[in-house]
């Protein structure tokens, strides 16, 4: 999904007297060792003394990702190929889950026994090259700023993480556990100065960005982030499922599945456009499997 042109804005030459990226300019940034951290939320303390296993010193310096040459190594030296949860601590060092543990109650908290972390979520590695890093987690509720600092401490320490993919919870949209996904390119790019929101974020991309089904799942979120469609995201939408943009379809069946769809059902059952209106059907039976599955658990 991510363009050439997507790997280009990161290595752009922004000064005339070197090759200075804009991922560079803001990696300076970054202190060399202490990060900004976040706490764990307090009403998980108790629970995890009883319910959470805690990693030992030992299993923690196991899952300690070590970065040469520009990729991501396990603590034996080979080439990592994992998706895991992880954290990432003050000084910039990854742990994610060692593949001995096997242990059920895992959670983000159980790789640094609860401590305060810079950053925590889930992360895909392919061949030593992260495809993938995210603040997904309930446990710290990391901010898009946390997911910044990561990214840019990751790219002090030499790491190559110009095709990867930064997702990000929008804090906005009501329910947990809805994200957006973007270019780590683009992410920075929207977060380049200043602290701002995920609904802020999406927003930038959505008006700056060139990749047209990137803006498209943009649209959907902000839909969902303000519970309302402007006329222009009505537009973006139609022209999303008419060419089957599949992450389109698939936010709207997510959504769809949600307390959110009455936003989407009254927009779309109203709209000029032909595409949302044969859509919207497919969305309804998805919707109606939703509310009898409710039902039935609350049996």
């Amino acid at each position: 999904m991510v363009k050439s042109w997507a790997k280009f804005a990161i290595g752009i030459l922004f000064l005339s007297f070197g090759a200075i990226s804009p991922f560079e300019v803001e990696a300076r940034r970054v202190p060399d060792i202490c990060l900004r951290t976040t706490a764990m939320l307090s009403h998980y303390s108790e629970s995890d003394r009883k319910n959470v296993y805690y990693l030992n010193e030992k299993q923690t310096e196991e899952g300690r990702v070590q970065f040469k040459n520009g990729l991501a190594l396990n603590s034996q030296g080979e080439l990592l190929n994992q998706t895991s949860i992880f954290v990432m601590d003050s000084s910039g060092s990854v742990i994610i889950l060692p593949d001995s543990i096997s242990n059920q109650n895992l959670r983000h908290s159980s790789l640094l026994r609860g401590e305060a972390v810079a950053l925590a979520g889930r992360i895909t590695i392919e061949n030593g090259k992260i495809k993938l890093i995210s603040n997904l987690s309930g446990h710290y509720i990391p901010t898009p700023w946390a997911l910044k600092q990561g990214l840019l401490a990751l790219g002090k320490q030499g790491l190559d993480i110009s095709t990867a993919e930064a997702q990000f919870r929008i804090t906005e949209v009501k329910i947990d556990n809805f994200y957006a996904e973007m270019p780590v390119a683009d992410f920075l790019k929207a977060t380049a100065y200043e602290n701002i929101s995920s609904r802020e974020i999406i927003e930038r991309v959505y008006a700056t960005t060139e990749n047209q089904k990137l803006k498209e799942s943009c649209a959907v979120n902000l839909a969902a982030a303000y519970e309302s469609i402007s006329a222009q995201g009505e537009q973006t939408m139609a022209l999303a499922v008419k060419n089957k943009n599949e992450a389109v379809l698939n936010l709207l069946g997510q959504y769809a599945q949600s307390e959110l769809f009455n936003v989407f059902e009254k927009k779309f059952s109203e709209s000029k456009y032909a595409e949302l209106k044969e859509v919207l059907i497919h969305l309804q039976k998805l919707n109606k499997s939703y509310k009898e599955n409710l039902m039935t658990g609350a049996d």
